[in-house]
């Protein structure tokens, strides 16, 4: 049984230790001697550790044992990206690796650095490293990189983390290696970030829709969140992905159309947009439900209404046949309803499914 705690001072010799194992080996590459710690850019990952006051570490012990450690410190390291930012560095002893081990004090380490009041951590990791993905589990996004490692960075504070969100949703070039980051945060207490996760997983997934079909069982889960914004952000999430490929989606697409009568208006909304989207790529999946978007014309809710006839005009491009039987029912909204939008796009729709 391994138990994680803080390494005590009269242990921080062993910090020397961890700083080796600590080192990456590539497949075939010869191990390192020993003394390569004592080289300036090592040591100071342990040298009068202790001394800082973000200087901490949790160490797993087994057996009596210190087998692993997760230490931070404020140091310029290979990771280091702030001055007041700490960086980490993270090992467990080869025998001991592949337990988990790695993953329990790396998570207790961020919420102990979290508890002193730091915003975030950050450290440098080997591109080749099989742990990568441990951390982006763990929730690290991939700030900048060179040739051999990613600089990455870990939010500790919900409102650092939705402007690290706001970040990487302008840095298109990042989106696939920090798909597994994102997915991570959609058990994030916060409803804010859930939603924005849902909704950058939806670009993502646009962008990369193979990428993300691991994760379209998480997203479809919030398809039954009493939170109306979560409902709305997974279906539109659903209808990107959709578009990108729709076999993605495929297994969650039926019970999508229960949204078309959900009581938000907004879900409903979001129903639309997402329909419209699949739809763009996949017209013939929709022969048989027109109905459905037909009650939607007539909304209580003006956003809706407003949207509803667009859905008429994208598959009215791709399969008029679909939508002459309604064409009449537009011709009549767009004359009397009292929603200017409303009336625009209705003829749009009649436009669009006329003769090419």
């Amino acid at each position: 049984m391994t138990n994680c705690r803080e390494l005590k001072p009269s242990e921080y010799e062993l910090l020397k230790t961890f700083t080796y194992e600590a080192i990456f080996i590539p497949d075939g590459a010869e191990q390192p001697d020993r003394s390569i710690v004592e080289l300036p850019e090592l040591s100071v990952y342990y040298d009068s550790f202790g001394s800082g006051a973000a200087d901490i570490c949790i160490a797993a012990e087994c057996e009596g044992n210190v087998v692993g450690a997760a230490w931070a410190r404020i140091m310029d390291d290979y990771g280091h990206v702030e001055n007041d930012t700490p960086s980490l560095a993270i090992s467990v002893l080869r025998e001991y690796r592949g337990r988990g081990i790695g993953t329990q004090i790396l998570h207790q380490l961020l919420e102990s650095l979290r508890c002193r009041g730091y915003e975030k951590v950050s450290f440098a990791v080997q591109k080749a490293n099989y742990a990568v993905s441990m951390y982006k589990k763990s929730g690290f996004r991939t700030a900048d990189e060179n040739d051999e490692e990613f600089i990455m960075v870990c939010g500790l504070t919900g409102p650092v983390i939705y402007k690290e969100l706001g970040i990487l949703t302008k840095d298109k070039g990042r989106w696939q290696e920090n798909i597994t980051y994102v997915s991570s945060l959609l058990n994030h207490e916060s409803v804010k970030i859930r939603a924005k996760a849902l909704w950058l997983l939806g670009e993502m997934g646009l962008a990369y829709p193979m990428e993300v079909r691991d994760i379209a069982p998480a997203i479809a889960a919030f398809f039954n969140s009493p939170v109306p914004l979560l409902r709305e952000r997974a279906v539109n999430a659903m209808g990107r992905i959709g578009r990108g490929r729709y076999n993605v989606i495929e297994p969650y697409w039926a019970d999508m159309f229960r949204f078309a009568s959900d009581e938000d208006a907004g879900v409903r909304l979001s129903f639309v947009w997402a329909s419209e989207n699949i739809a763009t790529n996949n017209p013939d999946i929709y022969g048989n439900y027109m109905p459905v978007f037909e009650k939607l014309l007539y909304d209580k809710d003006d956003k809706v209404r407003m949207e509803a006839p667009e859905m008429f005009r994208v598959i009215g491009k791709r399969r008029p046949e679909f939508v002459i039987p309604y064409t009449e029912q537009l011709q009549r909204i767009s004359e009397t309803d009292i929603n200017r939008v409303v009336r625009i796009h209705c003829l749009g729709a009649i436009k669009a499914a006329g003769p090419k």
